[in-house]
């Protein structure tokens, strides 16, 4: 397909979008080339949904207005009790876990585990230490590096369909990898939600998806992880995360996402006044990061976000510039985006020593 016509599409296949991709920067690329760079958070890929997918559809909330939930152990054979934590209470709670958060390495604490336990330190601390007959957890997913908490619509849950992106947050990663071996082995990394999890491209729309599960457990005896309300009918349904992306969809890239990734790797006009090499544009502490600490968490995310804002740019080169505020704020808002604090830091970094604050232009 010429460039032409794909212009025409909103979507294309992988097999397409690589033949694109090659045409345009006339080198070769495969789909695995695609597979890897939406790994490593460069690419978005997304899903062609044509068969009404189950889901559980909700919005992506800051901490600061996530549910709280007070959970007690049960009595036997009951459900646990459930008491949301509000007020002055929950903002003393959330300010307590923010600050002790910013302290971890999000590279190796980032878990769902080590939330669990952070949430119920900061439960005994906010009680004065004193003994208390109750954990604490959000009720919802929360997404890497505390960046915010995914908050599902109350069930049951509902059918989807259309073009969603991959978030890379759940069990979608697993099988991209997987598909990215091809021989027969099986990856499983660590996740930090378990399931497929999607976001709508242009609105704050994420999906769980699920499946159904009869009686109160799975075949191997654990609990599913959604259910209907205790009220619903006799014959009450519950609903299991599906861990595999849907069979009979299809992978495919959004034009305008490739569109996008096309252009930031296309090589600016130099001037005389305007270095070839670009590294030499950002400030020498990311500069020095760049040739030692390739590994760093978001470390991709930010050399992403440093092409798309400063990559081309001059001093005096007649236009704003791009605020850290702005820059922050699509760090924050990318699928595998960081928390705000840490987006601003970024967005600190990889601003040029010779860019003033703020917009103006010289």
């Amino acid at each position: 397909m010429s460039p032409k016509l794909w212009k025409l599409k909103e979507s294309l296949a992988l097999e397409e979008a690589a033949k694109c991709l090659s045409i345009l920067l006339n080198e070769e690329v495969t789909t695995r080339d695609l597979l890897e760079l939406s790994l490593k958070g460069l690419l978005i890929l997304s899903m062609k949904l044509e068969n009404r997918c189950l889901a559980f559809v909700g919005v992506k909330r800051p901490l600061h207005d996530a549910t709280l939930l007070k959970i007690r152990a049960p009595a036997t054979g009951s459900d646990p009790e459930l008491e949301e934590m509000q007020g002055s209470e929950k903002q003393a709670f959330l300010t307590a876990f923010t600050e002790r958060v910013q302290q971890i390495d999000h590279a190796t604490d980032d878990t769902a585990e080590q939330t669990a336990f952070i949430l119920n330190q900061v439960a005994r601390q906010t009680a004065g230490n004193a003994p208390i007959d109750y954990t604490v957890g959000f009720k919802e997913d929360v997404l890497p590096g505390y960046s915010g908490v995914l908050e599902y619509e109350s069930a049951p849950p509902r059918r989807i369909s259309g073009l969603w992106d991959l978030s890379m947050l759940g069990t979608e990663r697993i099988e991209i990898k997987n598909m990215l071996l091809g021989d027969g082995t099986v990856f499983f990394p660590s996740v930090r939600c378990y399931g497929i999890m999607l976001k709508q491209p242009s609105t704050n729309q994420w999906a769980h998806l699920c499946k159904p599960c009869e009686g109160p457990s799975t075949s191997d005896g654990t609990y599913a992880l959604f259910s209907v309300p205790a009220d619903a009918e006799p014959d009450d349904t519950r609903y299991l995360p599906n861990i595999h992306l849907p069979e009979r969809e299809q992978l495919v890239i959004r034009r305008e996402e490739l569109q996008r990734f096309a252009d930031s790797l296309s090589e600016p006009e130099t001037t005389e006044d305007e270095p070839a090499n670009q590294l030499k544009t950002l400030p020498s502490d990311f500069r020095a990061l760049y040739d030692s600490l390739a590994e760093l968490p978001y470390f991709d995310l930010a050399g992403l976000a440093w092409r798309k804002f400063w990559r081309g740019r001059r001093l005096n080169d007649g236009h704003q510039y791009p605020s850290n505020a702005e820059v922050s704020l699509w760090l924050v808002e990318h699928p595998v985006g960081p928390s705000k604090n840490l987006a601003d830091a970024i967005a600190t970094m990889i601003r040029p020593d010779w860019a003033p604050s703020g917009r103006r232009p010289n």
